[in-house]
């Protein structure tokens, strides 16, 4: 097990790797996890063309930045306002530069936030051919941190790609760029497996209630990602597909959240809503075993 530092482009990052899995963590970026290679150097998660990593500042358009790797999305995904609070797009700890520290063969990362009144802890292992990820965020105000939390996994795709469920359940589409899919609003029916169909330039997002907590993603026959996490925590779903309308790209966005729908103000209509207690926290674990 090796924990050291490194680059990535043209930013300092910090190296996570054993004989299965090597993973680039960027500490002032969020945190984002930016690569997640195999031991034969194939890379899951979708890569930034530009040679110059794209950084992203509190007030910088998302869509015009570096849009690659896994970032974690709090406390929105969208922009919004709700209860009188502006939300900033893409959430704010995606913005924010984090400290960190490594012991005991995990790197531990932590910041403040800038905008809010919290406390944002996690801490990444490697445990033989999987990633481990514990999260911890604190809520330092006497009052209700409204709020919801996204993993924002962005992965290559290919013609030969598919999300495996694992449950027959309908699926809400979000938003369909092309209606290709149908319209907003609409229920697909799933049988438990999303192929992707890349001969149409098109966008378009599902979200659907996962009760058993994983996901797997076969990029082909010989790469797939297997998700897991705490299906009472991270209730809702989200699927993101791009195939190349989003910035002239091709990926896949799987996205665990607490509540579903992308904003508090859209979760709220439908009769969902999210926040941790005064003072309180909240506190889950994800894991990403290479297959």
């Amino acid at each position: 097990m090796i924990i050291n530092k490194t680059s990535y482009k043209n930013i300092d990052g910090i190296l996570l790797k054993n004989e299965y899995i090597e993973v680039i963590v960027l500490p002032t970026e969020g945190s984002k996890i930016a690569s997640i290679k195999n031991n034969k150097g194939f890379e899951y998660l979708y890569q930034n063309p530009s040679l110059d990593y794209k950084k992203l500042s509190l007030l910088d358009d998302y869509a015009l930045r570096e849009c690659s790797g896994y970032d974690d999305l709090f406390p929105t995904i969208d922009p919004d306002i709700y209860n009188g609070i502006k939300y900033p797009d893409h959430g704010e700890v995606a913005r924010l530069s984090f400290n960190y520290e490594i012991k005991n063969d995990k790197l531990f990362l932590y910041t403040k936030s800038l905008l809010f009144n919290y406390t944002y802890k996690k801490a990444i292992s490697l445990m033989n051919n999987k990633i481990v990820i514990e999260y911890e965020i604190i809520n330092n105000d006497n009052k209700k941190l409204y709020c919801l939390w996204a993993m924002h996994c962005l992965l290559n795709s290919s013609n030969e790609t598919n999300i495996r469920i694992e449950n027959k359940t309908p699926l809400y589409l979000m938003f369909d760029k092309e209606n290709e899919k149908g319209n907003p609003g609409d229920y697909i029916d799933c049988n438990g497996t999303i192929n992707i169909d890349r001969s149409m330039k098109n966008c378009y997002k599902y979200y659907y209630q996962n009760k058993n907590g994983r996901i797997i993603y076969n990029y082909d026959k010989n790469n797939s990602l297997s998700f897991c996490f705490d299906k009472d925590i991270l209730k809702e779903t989200g699927i993101w597909i791009n195939n190349g309308s989003f910035n002239d790209f091709y990926c896949v966005g799987i996205e665990p959240a607490t509540i579903g729908y992308d904003s508090l103000s859209n979760a709220k209509k439908h009769s969902e809503e999210f926040y941790i207690e005064p003072n309180g926290k909240l506190s889950f674990r994800i894991e990403i075993e290479l297959n």
